[in-house]
């Protein structure tokens, strides 16, 4: 995987956060589409509630996103875990599961304005997963 990483004048944070993508792409998907996606990470310390976000900035010939922009809050939770979320984001998206405009999960339309926060599939996934990636990346490295 392709990254850089903007707005982090912490070197070892910077440091973490490199880390932290390469295992965490490693662990959710095959080499051969992570060599092809490139992320953009920004700690942005102005965000308004929200520890984090993800969303596609471009797709490839065949239209299947391949670059995305993750924005963190480092000021609430620790950053790698708001990451190791987002990072389930990315492989949705990468590997078709989340359809682009959010009206299909898994080849099943759902209306992203009638329903809860917490009861979207990709968010139900993301919090089922995202503190066990977070847990095995701080006991791996």
């Amino acid at each position: 995987m392709k990254f850089k990483i903007r707005n982090c004048p912490n070197k070892t944070l910077k440091k973490r956060l490199s880390d932290a993508i390469i295992f965490y792409s490693k662990e959710l998907m095959h080499s051969s589409l992570v060599r092809n996606l490139f992320v953009t990470l920004i700690i942005d310390r102005k965000m308004k509630d929200s520890y984090g976000e993800c969303y596609i900035s471009g797709m490839n010939d065949n239209l299947k996103p391949r670059r995305f922009v993750i924005k963190l809050n480092p000021t609430d939770v620790d950053p790698l875990y708001s990451l190791a979320h987002e990072m389930i984001h990315v492989k949705q998206y990468a590997k078709g599961e989340l359809s682009p405009c959010h009206s299909k999960w898994k080849a099943t339309n759902v209306n992203e304005s009638k329903t809860e926060y917490v009861d979207l599939p990709w968010e139900k996934q993301a919090y089922r997963y995202d503190n066990k990636l977070y847990e095995q990346f701080k006991n791996n490295c």
